[in-house]
């Protein structure tokens, strides 16, 4: 799964939380939002996240 993936599905759910997890999944959404930003495609593949620590 990719961050876009993972924004939109949890973007999606965000209806149906209660409110207070409705916090959680907004900082879910900008943590992947960073990671896509900082060129982080796919957190969950190892060598990537290391790749990019170098």
């Amino acid at each position: 799964m990719t961050n876009i993936e993972a924004i939109k599905a949890l973007t999606e759910i965000k209806t149906y939380v209660s409110a207070v997890s409705l916090d959680a999944v907004d900082y879910a959404v900008k943590v992947l939002q960073n990671l896509e930003n900082a060129g982080i495609k796919n957190p969950a593949d190892e060598s990537e996240i290391k790749g990019a620590a170098k």
